[in-house]
This record gives structure tokens, sequence and C-alpha cells, in this order.
């Protein structure tokens, strides 16, 4: 748990650096669960995916070896509630 608030915190400070409002980091941070993930629309799973995808892009390489399980973890479940679909929820 304490990696994943490091890696929502890491990610929020992306979102600023890349001037996203501060309710679009809010929203950011509460979709970075793997519960989140699991039930947010498949519209927002995706820019999830992206947001955590060119954060981790954004990292030093000792924050990537880091935070690489976390980000794939939720990537994963993400993808898997996608395989679902929302209609199927």
């Amino acid at each position: 748990m304490i990696l994943l608030r490091e890696f929502t915190e890491a990610c929020v400070a992306y979102a600023a650096k890349m001037g996203k409002s501060t309710k679009a980091q809010a929203t950011l941070a509460s979709w970075l669960s793997k519960k989140s993930l699991s039930i947010i629309s498949e519209e927002n799973r995706t820019k999830a995916v992206q947001y955590i995808t060119d954060c981790v892009a954004g990292m030093s390489e000792a924050d990537q070896a880091k935070f690489e399980n976390t980000a794939l973890g939720l990537v994963e479940v993400a993808e898997a509630a996608a395989s679902i679909g929302d209609d199927e929820l």
C-alpha cells in the first residue's frame, strides 16, 4: 500500500507538471487503485492507463524500477476489467 500511495503521489505530481488542473489531479488520484480501475468507465480506464504509462515514462530509472510492479499491476487490472466490458458489470 505504501508503494501505491507513493506511486499515486508521483503520478499526481506528473499531472501537475503537465499543467492538469487540481480537479484533474484529484480525479487521477481517485482512479489509481485496483478497485477504482475495475469499476470506472472504459473511457476513464483508458485515460488512467495512459496517465500511468506517461507517468512511468517520465520517471528516473530508479523510480521506474521502484514502481514497475505497482504500475503493471494497475494496468493489468484495467485491462482485465476492459476485457469483461462495462455492460457486463
